[in-house]
């Protein structure tokens, strides 16, 4: 029995078998039916699906054979791998190869063999769709095109089920991250209540309740109006002043008769003093009158990204730019050392940033320049 030589690209070829975590897997109807196909069309009564992996033959697909798999020193698929074409032996005794080989003086018998190579879309063998007899034999060449053509539909569907396992990965991530934001949002939404329930309380009704006492005063003292008077004007400017406040904490952008240009630079203007780093604001264009929805879809992506960043990133400084032609455009910019494209679109995933503008119909690009800058840019209907 001669042993295999290992192909010159092993190691980026069991890299590459093992992207599409396929080994070990359950049986899959499409496998099994192409397996049998391939039985009927060679009249063989052994057909089989085998992948390489680093010390055996594993088989995805069998019909005849009842072992799932074989040590790689000794199966045929070993030398298959090695050939471009399909790889055929019609008498194993006769072939120094294979002729003392245990799958041919023992069970399953081997004597006719015929292999076609399971190539992946980088161009890697990763296994075979053979064929085998108990009987000397021979392919005629519709079978053999027949085989080949298998061995292409075989790769068609590893390469489909790698790509829908990345898929439902994602899927699975996507939720997650939903289910984090939704937890996140209750959470501060239940913080958010009782700050206000702690402003209301010991804030505006400390504020209320002293001008109450002061009214009495005044009703009480009315030789002493004039300072009682200038005090009750003070104590009434402040509460203002803090309902204003206050309500900017509820919603940033409660007042959608406000034009969004000026909305984003009242809020730029109230969060600046809270961030580590400088937020600046310009708009050109016309302004409108934008409906309340997409208005608020505005601030939930600026919001987003200023807590984003100020939690994971601390750039130096973030840009925001607005525009409007036929619609609005909104354009952020941050220079961050040795940043890149997957970092940004992992930052941009991680804010749902994605998910918020493909609901609003709307467009998200983001691109990272040579020098460090990330930019992104968010455009709606």
């Amino acid at each position: 029995m001669i042993k295999a030589t290992l192909p010159v690209n092993e190691e980026d070829r069991l890299t590459d078998l093992e992207s599409y975590r396929i080994i070990d897997s359950r049986p899959e109807a499409d496998f099994d039916e192409l397996v049998e196909l391939a039985g009927q069309i060679c009249k063989c009564p052994i057909s089989l699906i085998s992948l390489l992996d680093k010390d055996r033959q594993w088989f995805k697909a069998r019909k005849g054979l009842n072992v799932p798999e074989t040590s790689r020193d000794i199966a045929f698929c070993s030398h298959a791998i090695l050939q471009d074409q399909i790889m055929e032996v019609e008498d194993t005794k006769l072939d120094d190869r294979f002729h003392d080989n245990p799958l041919v003086t023992g069970d399953p018998n081997i004597r006719f063999y015929a292999g076609a190579p399971i190539v992946s879309p980088t161009g890697h063998k990763l296994g075979t769709i053979c064929v085998i007899d108990h009987n000397p034999n021979k392919l005629d060449p519709d079978q053999e095109h027949a085989l080949e053509l298998l061995s292409r539909q075989v790769t068609k569907l590893i390469d489909l089920r790698g790509k829908n396992l990345l898929i439902r990965k994602r899927t699975d991530e996507i939720i997650h991250l939903k289910s984090q934001a939704v937890t996140r949002i209750m959470q501060e939404s239940l913080d958010g209540k009782k700050e206000l329930a702690y402003q209301l309380h010991e804030d505006l009704a400390q504020e209320i309740a002293a001008c109450k006492i002061n009214f009495n005063l005044l009703y009480k003292h009315l030789d002493k109006k004039e300072p009682l008077f200038l005090q009750v004007n003070d104590q009434l400017q402040l509460i203002l002043e803090k309902t204003r406040d206050l309500s900017y904490t509820l919603i940033p952008a409660a007042s959608n008769w406000t034009p969004l240009p000026e909305l984003i630079a009242e809020y730029i203007d109230k969060v600046n003093c809270t961030l580590p780093f400088a937020v600046s604001f310009s708009f050109a264009g016309e302004e409108d009158d934008r409906p309340s929805k997409q208005t608020l879809v505005f601030m939930q992506i600026i919001e987003k990204w200023i807590s984003f960043l100020s939690e994971k990133r601390m750039p130096e400084k973030l840009s925001l730019t607005l525009t409007r032609n036929s619609h609005y455009k909104l354009h952020m910019e941050h220079h961050q050392a040795c940043s890149s494209l997957q970092e940004l679109e992992r930052d941009v995933n991680d804010c749902l940033l994605h998910e918020i503008a493909r609901i609003e119909n709307g467009r998200l690009d983001y691109s990272v320049t040579a020098s460090g800058i990330n930019r992104v840019e968010l455009i709606l209907p």
